[in-house]
């Protein structure tokens, strides 16, 4: 199997707007450089009513990330 690092990118948009797939043209660059890249979504405002939602959905993220590919990925 081959390993490679990651790149995990978070969508911006101060905490209450934006969408992962306006990211994905950002992924070309570590793509290039043999960077698999994950772009993770978090609930924003008003889904999410605190910062600490949306830290959680980015730690939930990282570690199904991390869960599912930690055979295929360098850290």
């Amino acid at each position: 199997m081959v390993t490679q690092n990651i790149s995990i990118k978070k969508h911006g948009g101060a905490w209450g707007s934006g969408l992962p797939w306006m990211y994905r043209l950002l992924a070309t660059v570590f793509l290039q450089y043999g960077y698999a890249v994950a772009i993770v979504g978090y609930r924003t405002y008003p889904d999410s009513k605190t910062i600490r939602d949306q830290v959680d959905d980015l730690e939930a993220a990282a570690h199904a990330i991390h869960t599912r590919y930690s055979s295929s990925i360098r850290t």
